[in-house]
């Protein structure tokens, strides 16, 4: 999923760069990976001209990122870092706040972390939206709770909420790809991984088509489109420091 992923950073880097209007200053922009897990978001960012530090708890992933990317990264928390690593303009937590016991005091926290009119990028979760919810008159279980990694649970309302009480102006909200619609065409992904793999390789060769063609104002349209409706995978909410 390599190419993919870099496909995805790209994109969020390009939405950070446009909502921001840092392009073309020149001073070097500084962005902050809470959660950097295997370093590819950095090495993207760094790719892009940005100076791009990454703070990942798991000495698994830290390792590996710094042997694979050779990434600026720590070896620590969110809850533990200090003032001296200074501020960034762009923060970015990506499939981190799920897993975190307190989303008021981390996103609260990595505010402080943020310039001036910084920008901050949460993505997690869309539990409990409508396709799940039909999936389940047909049925399925709830198959994406996850008691022993998932400590909290997120829908649009709810994480628009928490960036309003963090005091974060939002500027930006979409989706990623709703790939629960598979499940209502028949594709059983949960209990056979084989054809979730399938399904996330459809995915993935419609974003690269949209991306080859030069789609990408369609493909955002069509995602807010997605994000109307509440039935994105994934939610991404970017909010600004004033």
């Amino acid at each position: 999923d390599h190419d993919w992923w870099v496909l995805n950073y790209n994109w969020l880097i390009d939405d950070l760069i446009k909502l921001s209007g840092i392009k073309g200053k020149s001073k070097r922009s500084r962005f902050l990976d809470i959660g950097s897990g295997p370093g590819l978001f950095l090495d993207v960012a760094r790719s892009r001209g940005i100076d791009a530090l990454g703070i990942e708890p798991s000495t698994d992933a830290f390792k590996y990122s710094k042997k694979r990317y050779n990434c600026n990264v720590l070896n620590t928390t969110l809850e533990k870092l200090d003032s001296s690593v200074g501020k960034f303009d762009y923060i970015v937590s990506y499939l981190v706040m799920e897993h975190i016991l307190d989303p008021f005091y981390f996103l609260s926290k990595a505010k402080k972390f943020l310039t001036k009119n910084g920008l901050i990028c949460i993505v997690v979760p869309n539990d409990f939206n409508p396709i799940q919810k039909i999936n389940i008159q047909l049925g399925k279980k709830e198959w994406w709770v996850s008691p022993k990694d998932h400590l909290n649970y997120f829908n649009s309302k709810s994480l628009k909420k928490l960036f309003e009480n963090v005091g974060l102006r939002i500027l930006y909200e979409n989706v990623t790809f709703p790939i629960d619609l598979f499940l209502l065409m028949g594709q059983d992904y949960i209990t056979d991984p084989g054809l979730g793999a399938k399904c996330h390789d459809m995915r993935k060769t419609l974003e690269f088509n949209l991306n080859s063609t030069g789609s990408e104002k369609f493909k955002e349209d069509l995602y807010k489109a997605f994000s109307k409706l509440n039935i994105g995978r994934e939610l991404v909410i970017i909010g600004k420091r004033v």
